[in-house]
């Protein structure tokens, strides 16, 4: 169990860097240079989180991977104004 703490730290640490590097380059102060050097650091380590998931073994459970659902869109507004909350008598 410890040596998968440890695997799981290593990867929530590099799945952390990945996040930080896209919120830098969503700035909208970043220069075009600078976008360029996030995203080839990003897509390096994306591979390397790729890879490392690849080889690592884990002993007490499996990491899979899932397909990313779009959110559902809000219901239409008429739909919304025909049903209105009833105000509550509390």
């Amino acid at each position: 169990m410890e040596q998968d703490n440890q695997k799981l730290f290593s990867l929530y640490s590099a799945v952390n860097t990945l996040a930080y590097i896209a919120k830098m380059a969503q700035k909208g102060t970043a220069t075009s240079g600078q976008l360029a050097g996030l995203n080839d650091r990003f897509q390096t380590g994306l591979a390397q989180v790729q890879q490392y998931l690849g080889t690592t073994g884990f002993n007490n459970f499996k990491l899979q991977t899932a397909k990313r659902r779009t959110r559902r869109p809000p219901p239409p507004a008429s739909l919304l104004a025909a049903s209105p909350i009833p105000p509550s008598n509390w």
